[in-house]
This record gives structure tokens, sequence and C-alpha cells, in this order.
């Protein structure tokens, strides 16, 4: 730790949980910042599936605690935008764990070739756009191209999915499906 530093204890950002280990922790984890030669004490609790990291500073007396989530919210899931990389967080269906929706609205840009305007996006896990699901070529219709899982190594991937309408400002609902049996069925999206 660097003199001057501020005094902290945080994770890539302040409202991630402890999550893992899984594929998608590749280059992420926890920060501490400190005076010099101050000490610190971590801990990390494992019971029954239930993930705890504790980093408590002695000098500072402050402290910070990461827990994991069980099952589906063990990740959040988001649309990343393409064209200023907007950011919108997905909602679980509780009727149907394992479903995530998000509802976008394609702006203006329009595409000549296509006829129409459009809206690019990906959709990552926890935010991170190193781990997105993409698909396995560009310009697929909803439920018509095969999605790729993220890849193991978190390197992302350029290739968005497109989403097209006739006309500008129209409403759209992205569904991301981890239950789905057909890897065509596992990112979609539909006029409202």
């Amino acid at each position: 730790m660097g003199a001057g530093e501020e005094v902290g204890i945080k994770g890539d950002k302040a409202e991630e949980h402890a999550c893992g280990p899984d594929e998608y922790g590749s280059g992420r984890n926890f920060q501490v910042k400190g005076t010099p030669g101050e000490e610190v004490e971590l801990t990390l609790f494992v019971e029954d599936g239930k993930v705890t990291v504790r980093a408590y500073m002695a000098t500072s007396r402050r402290s910070r605690q990461w827990d994991s989530n069980r099952g589906w919210a063990r990740h959040t899931y988001a649309v990343i935008q393409d064209e200023g990389g907007q950011t919108l967080p997905m909602t679980m269906n509780l009727r149907r764990p394992g479903v995530f929706t998000c509802t976008v609205v394609v702006g203006k840009d329009f595409d000549k070739q296509a006829g129409a305007y459009f809206l690019n996006f990906q959709v990552a896990i926890d935010g991170d756009s190193r781990w997105v699901f993409y698909p396995m070529q560009a310009g697929g219709l909803s439920g018509e191209v095969i999605v790729n899982r993220p890849p193991l190594h978190g390197n992302g991937s350029d290739v968005p999915f497109s989403i097209y309408s006739p006309s500008p400002e129209r409403t759209f609902q992205i569904t991301l499906d981890l239950t789905a049996e057909d890897r065509r069925n596992t990112v979609t999206w539909r006029a409202m």
C-alpha cells in the first residue's frame, strides 16, 4: 500500500457479492487499501454452499463483508447496450426461476441495409462485459440464432444481438432464459 492512500475496503463494485467459485471468476478480486504497515485480518467462511469473505483493519477499525447469494440469485444479469454502453439490470421472474427480463427502447439509429431502426446489445453476467452471452453470428432474429455462453476465460465478445424495428422509440422486452434447452431460446426479445 502506498503512503497517503485513503483507507478503505471494497470489491470491484460496492454492490457486489462474493460469488463462485465458478467459471466466471477469472480476473475478479477483492481490494483492500490502507496505510503502510496496517494489518488486515481476512476471514473466509464456507458453510452449506454460502460463502462469506470478511476483511477487518484493526488500526482504522474499518471492516467490510461480502456474502454470496444462493441459487439463481448467485449472479446478476444486465443488458449492455452498444453505442454508449448503457447497462440495464435484468429482473428475475419469480414464477419462473432462471428467467430474467429487461425492457429497452430502440432509438433512432437506422440500418440502411436492413431498412429498420436497430439496437445492438449483449447480456452480461454481473454487469461485466468480459462475461457476455452473444450470438453465434451477428444479425440473427430472436429465437433463430444460436446463443453462445460467456467464454471461460472472460475474454468477452464483440458480436452483439440486434433488435430491428420498423419505427423508432419502440419498446422491447429482452429475456435471458437460463433454463432453455434450445440455445436459440437462451436470449430472445419481443415488441411490447
